[in-house]
């Protein structure tokens, strides 16, 4: 920084015409609600004109669930497809951008960009080195019914998954129980989930588990419990069933916001 502190950085013509403008305004066009595997300089900007979901977010640290970290190996570097889709669809994506040698993308994550070809649909490609692929999933959504016994019984896929583990992970929930369900979140801090349940059956949640979310159905907690990808089940009763799953703020931070506004007063 020292020997340039008084450079200017120059602005870009037409934000527009950049990839990581066009892959997100086509994304929020056409399928606005669908998580998408994004990578590279369009994961960093995804949602700078847009209110669109990922899978991971824009950075790492941090993350309270070590899986799509460590699918990225999968999903980016190996040459296999199917381990790839897999994990994709294991994770809730409906999409996954793919950006090769030839694009104006600035890091190139896809060690092997052309290894969907033929074997996802295309959903657009720019003709620029830019390609949006269709992840196949059951049903859209975040939401599942899935066996309750299975889902209990499900190896964790980190830390020493397999190839097998996660095939198991992911028939359990693409090919359980023919019971559609319905998500919707309610800003950022709640999900509403319609799902009609059967009895041995639970509701997955294709979202990180925490201790401080709840889940309520008809003015009744309902038990949720981390499942082997880290996301949330709920067991809830046979019926159908309107969940709410609400992130309640933690006692850690209701603690540190009295504490921070003493300090300010003290001060």
């Amino acid at each position: 920084f020292l020997p340039h502190a008084w450079d200017l950085y120059p602005t870009g013509p037409d934000y527009r015409k950049r990839v990581e403008y066009r892959m997100s305004d086509w994304m929020a066009t056409h399928l606005p609600d669908s998580r998408t595997w994004v990578a590279g300089s369009v994961r960093f900007w995804w949602d700078a004109w847009h209110d669109l979901a990922q899978v991971g977010g824009g950075s790492d640290q941090g993350l309270l669930n070590p899986n799509p970290l460590a699918s990225s190996w999968e999903i980016h570097l190996a040459p296999d497809p199917q381990l790839a889709i897999l994990w994709l669809a294991s994770l809730g994506a409906d999409a996954v951008i793919v950006s090769d040698s030839h694009s104006e993308e600035i890091y190139h994550d896809f060690q092997v960009p052309y290894k969907f070809a033929g074997v996802l649909p295309v959903l657009f490609d720019d003709h620029e080195g830019n390609v949006i692929y269709r992840v196949p999933r059951r049903y859209p959504g975040l939401a599942r019914v899935v066996d309750t016994a299975q889902s209990k019984a499900a190896s964790p896929l980190q830390p020493s998954g397999t190839a097998a583990t996660l095939r198991a992970y992911s028939n359990m929930v693409e090919q359980g129980p023919d019971s559609p369900t319905t998500t919707r979140w309610n800003g950022t801090d709640s999900i509403s989930v319609y799902a009609t349940v059967q009895a041995g059956q639970s509701v997955l949640v294709q979202v990180t588990y925490d201790p401080a979310w709840r889940a309520y159905s008809g003015g009744t907690e309902l038990p949720i419990r981390r499942d082997a990808m880290d996301f949330m089940t709920i067991d809830a009763p046979p019926g159908e069933r309107d969940i709410t799953l609400v992130f309640e703020t933690p006692l850690g931070n209701r603690i540190g916001s009295v504490v921070t506004g003493l300090s300010l007063l003290m001060c």
